[in-house]
């Protein structure tokens, strides 16, 4: 078996800046190409509202000890104009002054500061999501490992001897809505490898659970358990991923959806809902 490396209180800038594979990476080849794979490595993400907000919710149900440490809170009644947006030459100065201020924190709205500590009010006055991250010995430790000689790595929200839990914050948990949600953003091609990764710690299986919960009221959670054959076909995703990025780097050629076989040209199929029956 593969020996995986914990490290525990590894910052999330250091974690992302290793060239180990993640998830994320084997969700854009899976779910895009190679080409949107190698274009996102050159060209990070920049900070956006929405990336700062899950980032805001993992820390305040997770570590919310430490939520101050890492986020600030920008009260914009206290815009010298509240009247007015940060259009303004006063009130974007003012807001700069407060960056400035709490330089290497992140910014969180009021707003976006309210909703995130009624969802955190509603996480631990559940009993079965409370219990469940509670019960977790590792919080957001990052693994490193290899897998078919490649490098790769995860950060699960947190684990023990027994599961992997993993926070997702949506606008529909219902077992549909919340269905196609995981569809779309490959969440079984997630939980079959970081399941996999963990599992080089201790030769330990492990069952994923997520805990998906609304952004907006009543912010209901609810949990929901992968089973084996969800799993598998994640597995089988992700491998699949693994595969074609092994060879890219191997070729040196990042393909996006053109066929060799036809000179660059694909047919293009109709999905199954949209085919009628051809009248004769």
């Amino acid at each position: 078996m593969t020996k995986a490396r914990l490290i525990q209180n590894m910052s999330n800038a250091d974690y992302h800046a290793s060239k180990a594979v993640s998830s994320t990476h084997l969700k854009t080849i899976a779910s895009k190409s190679l080409a949107h794979y190698i274009h996102n490595l050159n060209n990070p993400t920049t900070q956006t509202d929405a990336l700062a907000f899950g980032a805001a919710y993992h820390k305040i149900i997770l570590e919310p000890e430490t939520f101050e440490k890492e986020f600030f809170l920008i009260d914009d009644r206290q815009r010298p104009e509240p009247d007015k947006d940060y259009r303004t030459a006063k009130n974007r100065a003012w807001k700069q002054e407060q960056i400035a201020v709490n330089a290497g924190k992140t910014m969180i709205s009021s707003w976006d500061y309210n909703v995130l500590k009624k969802m955190q009010e509603v996480i631990f006055n559940n009993l079965f999501t409370n219990d469940l991250i509670k019960s977790c010995t590792e919080i957001e430790s990052s693994i490193f490992s290899e897998i078919n000689g490649v490098e790769v790595r995860v950060r699960p929200d947190g684990f023990n001897d027994k599961i992997i839990i993993d926070l997702k914050s949506t606008d529909d948990c219902s077992p549909d809505g919340f269905a196609r949600s995981s569809a779309s953003y490959f969440y079984h091609l997630q939980a079959a490898f970081y399941s996999d990764v963990v599992q080089h710690i201790d030769d330990k299986p492990r069952q994923f659970v997520i805990i998906a919960q609304e952004k907006t009221a009543p912010y209901v959670a609810q949990i929901y358990v992968l089973p084996e054959y969800v799993i598998m076909q994640g597995r089988h995703e992700y491998k699949a991923a693994l595969e074609k990025l092994k060879n890219a780097y191997e070729t040196g050629e990042f393909p996006a959806y053109e066929s060799k076989e036809k000179g660059g040209i694909r047919d293009l199929s109709l999905p199954n809902w949209a085919m009628r029956e051809v009248q004769a």
